[in-house]
């Protein structure tokens, strides 16, 4: 955090990445500290539009500024993004659907590189503890 503000890197400046800097940038408690892709146009179109732009995922991954990795490229790429990110450090919020499957999203859990919920009331938390018992049960009849 810089200055009482959550800074975000954007990974992906397509349609939902372009959106996603037109709300982020309306909020006061949030800076767009960068942003990657990896079209070479879509870096300079960010630059055009006042963005900083990272050279390359690993740059964004290594900046100690960068709080939240933003995830918004074609949904096949979320999962291992998502899994770098995280072990980088980031806090990673990803464009719908983070997997392609359930038993994708068991995997970045068990793994250990699934986001921990630290801002949600314990309600919460035991609702989201259900649904991943659910999934893995789903899982293990297949």
């Amino acid at each position: 955090m810089r200055e009482n503000k959550v800074i975000y890197g954007l990974i992906g400046y397509g349609g939902m990445g372009r959106w996603h800097t037109e709300i982020l940038s309306n909020v006061p408690e949030i800076e767009i500290g960068g942003i990657y892709d990896i079209k070479e146009e879509k870096r300079i179109e960010a630059k055009e539009k006042g963005f900083s732009v990272y050279g390359s995922e690993e740059e964004m991954l290594s900046d100690p500024d960068i709080d939240v990795v933003l995830i918004a490229t074609p949904n096949d790429c979320h999962k291992p993004i998502a899994i770098r990110a995280m072990h980088a450090g980031k806090n990673v919020i990803s464009e719908k659907p983070v997997t392609l499957s359930s038993a994708d999203l068991l995997e970045m859990e068990k793994d250990r590189t699934m986001v921990e919920f630290t801002d949600l009331t314990p309600e919460q938390k035991a609702h989201i503890q259900l649904i991943i018992n659910d999934m893995r049960a789903l899982n293990t009849k297949k």
